[in-house]
């Protein structure tokens, strides 16, 4: 506890105004333990500095889609979704990259993704699924009467 209390005094003497003719202050070492603790004794007035974001990009995008706060936020944006396409199975038409497919009916739903350089076939997806995709092609050899309805 004198340590810290020593650790105070020199932390308010180093904020208070001196004199013009007034030598510096002679600052005596401090104990390592309580250096480490300087940041929790700071009075308000002195703010500690921001640290960096050091997460990797992908993290904080998987963050985005996680549970937050204990609130579950729909879609990998946070928010709910704003359009809904019914989709019709083709190799050839591009999409706008989804958010995520509902998947009405069951089936094999064969996809091109956002950044994928070939299809990826989901095998006996259940009717009522949502997968949260960001789709670019939804390929013919999807399986008929599966239904597929894109959310953005």
């Amino acid at each position: 506890m004198a340590d810290v209390k020593r650790l105070w005094n020199r932390l308010a003497a180093a904020f208070r105004p001196q004199a013009e003719s007034a030598g510096p202050t002679p600052v005596e070492p401090i104990a390592p333990a309580v250096e480490a603790s300087v940041a929790v004794i700071l009075p308000p007035s002195v703010e500690a500095p921001e640290q960096p974001e050091t997460r990797p990009a992908a993290a904080v995008e998987r963050e985005t889609s996680a549970v937050r706060d204990g609130v579950r936020r729909p879609g990998p944006g946070g928010s709910p979704f704003s359009r809904a396409v019914t989709l019709v199975p083709s190799d050839t038409t591009l999409l706008d990259p989804t958010r995520g497919l509902w998947i009405g009916g069951g089936g094999d739903v064969v996809l091109d993704l956002v950044g994928g350089a070939q299809a990826v076939t989901f095998a006996a997806v259940p009717a009522g699924s949502f997968l949260p995709v960001r789709a670019v092609r939804l390929r013919a050899a999807t399986s008929e009467g599966a239904d597929v309805v894109a959310l953005y």
